[in-house]
């Protein structure tokens, strides 16, 4: 494995690059689950129509055509869709956007293999769903634990009924 940056100079710059990513993190979730999600709503109240359609472009706007890397983006479009709706704010999406960003700019990316594809990989999808997962039941902890809410600031008035279809 070849390092991202064999310099402590590199290295520093590495990280404060990730360290941009917060504020592109909330530039997305504003464009997406905030005006976007906002634009869909005019038209239709469905949840699940403003999930999927906020997740697909969320997961275009990326340029990642290959199959793993659309439905990554996409599922975790949906998740932060998920976390938007159901809690009445993009703050815990921003959150876990910037979140994932950073981490895998510092983590994932530098212990790639260079040039490897995963086009489709079955493992891949798995993980995916994973993070799914983990959005949602992240999101259904803070609505259903009275000290997690508090302590994310959420109040009650500002959480939707369980999502349907």
């Amino acid at each position: 494995m070849v390092g991202i940056a064999p310099t402590l100079a590199g290295r520093a710059v590495y990280v404060f690059a990730a360290v941009l990513l917060i504020p592109s993190a909330a530039a997305e979730e504003l464009m997406f689950r905030g005006w976007l999600m906002r634009q869909i709503a005019a038209f239709t109240r469905r949840p699940g129509i403003l999930i999927f359609a906020t997740a697909i472009a969320f997961s275009a706007a990326h340029f990642d055509f290959s199959a793993d890397g659309f439905l990554t983006h996409a599922l975790m479009g949906a998740g932060f869709a998920y976390m938007t709706l159901r809690l009445g704010g993009i703050e815990l999406s921003t959150g876990a956007h910037a979140a994932n960003n950073i981490l895998f700019i510092l983590f994932v990316q530098p212990f790639s293999i260079q040039g490897a594809t995963s086009d489709a990989a079955s493992g891949v999808w798995f993980g995916d769903l994973w993070l799914l997962a983990g959005y949602i039941g992240v999101t259904e902890a803070i609505v259903r634990i009275e000290a997690l809410r508090r302590w994310a600031g959420v109040q009650g008035a500002e959480i939707a009924p369980p999502l349907a279809a």
